[in-house]
């Protein structure tokens, strides 16, 4: 599962393929505003300095006309996992935070640490998702004796999320996690951030 967010608004799929150490995007979605549809291309090195990656947006409007557009791309990975690369996007002279979660293995397999980190030393806790409540069983119950521990704190939420989705057989995107006001946190950020926002509130 590979997403793409320019100042979090997201599009709509992205395939990500990898040849020599070079990674490359290829994505498309729906504008918000005045363009329909919009697909282009970005290519990225697998190395942790910063990147200026200049290319083109394909925009598609209704009346069947298209435009080109030139972007530029300023960034860098956050580590060699090569899951996360954030940076700056500008276009047509106005600038966005860009942000892309990557997925390098073509079948995602679930995370049980992600699991456990809804769980604890005891039988049964709960997880919050969306609107309603998951009751998650002692993992041990499924995967033998497993040893339970809590995910690492820089464990991404949309890891979390889809590693729920998984174990669950939930379709793809029916996990959200909330922050205190109920609102959605960003896929991008880390559970020790949403952890320390519940443990504030309950405080």
């Amino acid at each position: 599962m590979n997403e793409i967010y320019w100042d979090e608004y997201p599009s709509n799929s992205v395939s990500l393929t990898i040849q020599n150490d070079v990674l490359v995007l290829l994505f498309e979605g729906k504008s918000s505003e005045y363009r329909d549809s919009f697909s282009g291309k970005i290519t990225l090195g697998l190395h942790l300095e910063e990147q200026n990656v200049v290319g083109t947006l394909l925009y598609c409007y209704k009346d069947g006309s298209k435009e080109e557009v030139t972007y530029k791309l300023i960034g860098a990975f956050e580590d060699d996992s090569w899951e996360f690369f954030t940076g700056t996007w500008e276009e047509n002279g106005e600038n966005y935070q860009f942000d892309a979660l990557l997925e390098r293995v073509e079948k995602f397999t679930p995370n049980v640490e992600a699991i456990e980190e809804f769980d604890s030393v005891e039988d049964t806790s709960k997880a919050q998702s969306g609107n309603r409540n998951i009751q998650v069983r002692n993992i041990s119950e499924r995967h033998g004796a497993m040893r339970q521990r809590a995910a690492r704190s820089d464990a991404r939420v949309r890891k979390i999320q889809r590693s729920i989705e998984l174990y669950y057989g939930l379709p793809q995107g029916s996990v959200r996690l909330v922050n205190p006001d109920k609102t959605l946190i960003h896929p991008s950020a880390k559970i020790g951030t949403l952890r320390d926002r519940w443990i504030t509130e309950e405080e």
